[in-house]
């Protein structure tokens, strides 16, 4: 079920977390694995992972699971990810941009990121898909930059 409590203490989470990083990277990843976007192509993804000294081996990792529709947490010396939210409609939900809000190509200390999550459902889940059928559905955007750059 989506709960928007739920969904906002997710972006409690990730606002926390960016405002502190010393280290910040947009990408790809999962609970095993994290490549950040390349340099020249847009920095969006369904991850973004965070270091809050310039030590990237201790990093906070969040991902959005494909599969099971859920946003994760997780720390560098946690084995199991902590599910923040479930239902999201779309994977790729962090983006780096600029002040105006133009996604970023490359990697730049002054970004901004942002965070866009679309949660779907169905109302009644023992109905048939179709066209009279009842959905749930909201999003929840956030624009966040860090305190500490370097």
């Amino acid at each position: 079920m989506v709960r928007s409590p739920q969904a906002r203490q997710a972006l409690g989470w990730i606002e926390m977390d960016v405002r502190a990083a010393r280290l910040l990277d947009i990408g790809s990843g999962s609970a095993a694995s994290f490549a950040p976007a390349q340099s020249g192509a847009p920095q969006e993804g369904n991850a973004m992972q965070l270091s809050f000294t310039t030590n990237n081996a201790i990093y906070v990792r969040y991902f959005v699971d494909a599969a099971s529709s859920t946003l994760y947490r997780q720390l560098s010396w946690e084995t199991n990810p902590r599910p923040l939210a479930q239902n999201l409609a779309t994977s790729q939900i962090f983006s780096g941009e600029d002040y105006l809000g133009v996604t970023q190509t490359g990697e730049n200390d002054a970004t901004v990121v942002r965070v866009l999550m679309n949660f779907s459902q169905l109302t009644y889940p023992r109905v048939n898909v179709g066209g009279t059928n009842f959905f749930e559905s909201f999003q929840l955007q956030t624009r966040i930059t860090r305190r500490l750059t370097d």
